[in-house]
């Protein structure tokens, strides 16, 4: 059996294209690749702010009092600090000394400053 080679019509001289041709679902597949990406970009930057957002809602400190921070109370702290924390540590007693000193300090200091302020507010008064 013997194959014969035919040619095709010849084309015209307008019809030819200077463009490669591509199969149509090649651009098909290129339009839903790019959009699936930019979908997954979208999508994964909306989990990341969500992400982000209850984060920093579950680490957003809720005062429900904020009278906890008034020199009053750093006073109280303080007195806890030396007279049952420090003494149950168990340190030794050099460290118990420096420990006790600082604390001592710093109560001397919230008096002086609550003082300064109470002073003021008698002046202004």
């Amino acid at each position: 059996m013997k194959v014969e080679a035919r040619k095709g019509p010849e084309p015209a001289a307008g019809s030819l294209r200077s463009e490669p041709v591509q199969p149509a679902a090649a651009g098909a597949a290129a339009a839903t690749r790019e959009a699936f990406e930019k979908h997954f970009r979208n999508r994964r930057a909306e989990v990341g702010r969500s992400l982000r957002g209850r984060l920093e809602q579950l680490t957003q400190v809720q005062i429900q009092d904020p009278t906890i921070f008034s020199p009053h109370r750093t006073a109280q702290i303080l007195q806890h600090l030396i007279e049952v924390i420090v003494p149950r540590l168990g340190a030794d007693a050099e460290t118990e000394a420096v420990a006790l000193a600082l604390l001592h300090e710093e109560l001397q200091l919230q008096r002086d400053i609550e003082q300064h302020l109470e002073a003021g507010v008698d002046h202004d008064a």
